[in-house]
């Protein structure tokens, strides 16, 4: 998707990478950006002049985390707090839903306001709420 171009060709199209928790963001879209630099303008044309961690950053890109995800603040750190919202994987049988709000709610490693985004705001602004 990304190297396709399909953020820069549908510039208002709203895109959620769900079900897969946040921890992996920073390594792949480092990975994606390296990629980038070296190959980029022959198999990624319409990118133009933008890596693609700076794609997910100026475009309606967002991702999905769980409570107890030990590299969420890297996560936030690296793609934005507006990028990821909370998943509380209800129906799932294995959901810890509604303790895992508070669990959320009661990180210390997160700002208030990174909290508010990821259990709330994003997921508003994403659904359009």
């Amino acid at each position: 998707m990304m190297f396709d171009g399909v953020p820069v060709r549908f510039p208002d199209l709203s895109i959620a990478y769900l079900e897969a928790g946040a921890g992996w963001i920073p390594y792949f879209l480092q990975r994606m950006d390296e990629e980038y630099e070296k190959r980029g303008f022959a198999e990624a044309k319409l990118l133009k002049e933008s890596s693609p961690s700076e794609i997910v950053r100026g475009h309606a890109i967002y991702f999905s985390c769980e409570a107890d995800e030990p590299l969420l603040p890297q996560a936030l750190a690296y793609v934005g707090n507006d990028r990821i919202m909370y998943a509380s994987d209800f129906p799932h049988w294995d959901h810890s839903y509604p303790k895992s709000v508070k669990e959320l709610a009661d990180r210390t490693d997160l700002t208030d306001g990174a909290k508010r985004q990821v259990l709330a705001a994003n997921a508003r602004k994403f659904y359009k709420l």
